[in-house]
């Protein structure tokens, strides 16, 4: 009986009502379905809520918008573990740029995939200037020949530690 008279519309919360109601019309005069919308919602006791919308807008035959059809689903508890993980990775983030250690890590190539600033800086360099560089490209010859040997060990499956020997961008 609460349903009754409503529009799908008047169930979003007053933020998203009128974004919603655009995108929909925008979508149906393309014709085009839409897939994954996310939007606040309200449920019966007033509670904001997170759904997922996907449909496609139906027409008669001339050609007029005559609804939608879809399935909506409540993804709340998808959202809030999302929040969650990002203010974890925000946290992680926080705590690895402001550590006085360098932190640096390689892909199976030996191809820099992270490096914070302290490390950028032990070594003179930007932490743009070093991502996705090699890891040889911080050693000098004699350097890179050691070095090969350990990767190639760890390759093997042997796990020991290694010291490496590094150059500085001013040499």
């Amino acid at each position: 009986d609460e349903m009754l008279g409503k529009t799908p519309f008047d169930l979003l919360t007053p933020e998203d009502r009128e974004p919603a109601i655009k995108g929909f019309f925008a979508l149906a005069e393309t014709k085009s379905p839409f897939t994954n919308m996310e939007m606040r919602s309200l449920d019966g006791s007033g509670k904001t809520i997170f759904i997922e919308i996907n449909g496609v807008p139906f027409f008669d035959a001339a050609g007029n918008l005559c609804g939608y059809r879809g399935i909506s689903r409540d993804i709340t508890e998808r959202k809030k573990t999302e929040e969650r993980l990002k203010e974890s990775e925000n946290k992680y983030r926080t705590l690895v740029e402001n550590l006085n250690e360098g932190i640096w890590v390689i892909d199976k190539d030996s191809k820099t995939t992270f490096v914070n600033l302290q490390m950028a800086n032990m070594l003179g360099y930007s932490v743009e200037e070093m991502v996705g560089k090699h890891l040889f490209e911080f050693m000098d010859e004699r350097g890179i020949e050691i070095a090969k040997i350990d990767v190639e060990r760890r390759k093997q499956g042997i796990k020991e530690q290694h010291d490496f020997e590094f150059s500085r961008k001013d040499g």
